[in-house]
């Protein structure tokens, strides 16, 4: 049976688009050589000896990485800077690239990546892979399977080089442009419609002054 993985584009998904682009997918592991030729307690003590944390469970995730996915397994990766994924299929053996920069993401297997769509448009039970803060896991269910075999098929998604960018922060407004103002200045009380009496200093309606008198008929 067909595996399905989920693996993250870098701590915070900044490698994305590197490893679309570049049509494969990685992991980190600078402090370990070709996987090949180490075995899960080789790749424990490396990790352990530079300071790692649970190194055991980082070594089974290497192990996964370097002998458990199989060439046609299919792999989602989370693009949430554009609330998406991209779904793909693994389609070489791992290879370690030595050439490379420890820091280089050296451990990779090629990948054709199929399609990308909305995070929504998975299935409800596989919709928090998004959250995921491991490197990779596998999430083979029946449901996320037949739904990366869609995408595969092209009745899903659309071509992963199809990108939308994230939608851009609402930079705060310049209080000195004129579209700064949101709230409108307070209005000015309204004028009164009758008139202060002099000896009483009331206001009175206007029919309440003699012709011709500022005092009203009260004061008179």
């Amino acid at each position: 049976m067909r595996r399905v993985w989920v693996i993250r584009g870098g701590e915070e998904h900044d490698l994305v688009d590197a490893f679309v682009d570049g049509g494969y997918i990685a992991v980190e592991y600078p402090d370990v050589t070709d996987g090949r030729t180490l075995d899960t307690y080789d790749v424990t003590e490396r990790l352990r000896a530079r300071g790692w944390t649970v190194p055991e469970a980082r070594a089974e995730m290497f192990e996964q990485f370097v002998h458990r996915i199989g060439i046609g397994d299919l792999v989602v990766l989370p693009d949430t800077a554009r609330r998406e994924v991209v779904i793909g299929r693994v389609d070489g053996a791992y290879a370690f690239h030595g050439f490379l920069d420890p820091d280089s993401h050296r451990h990779r297997r090629e990948v054709t990546w199929l399609g990308r769509h909305a995070v929504g448009l998975l299935p409800e039970s596989s919709r928090d892979i998004t959250r995921q803060r491991t490197a990779l896991t596998e999430r083979s269910s029946a449901a996320l399977l037949a739904h990366a075999e869609a995408v595969e098929r092209g009745e899903v998604g659309r071509n992963p080089s199809q990108v939308v960018a994230p939608a851009p922060v609402r930079a705060a407004r310049d209080p000195r442009s004129p579209r700064a103002a949101t709230t409108k200045a307070p209005s000015k009380p309204a004028a009164p419609s009758g008139k202060a009496c002099p000896s009483c200093f009331l206001v009175k309606a206007l029919d309440l002054f003699p012709a011709g008198s500022d005092v009203c008929v009260d004061c008179e």
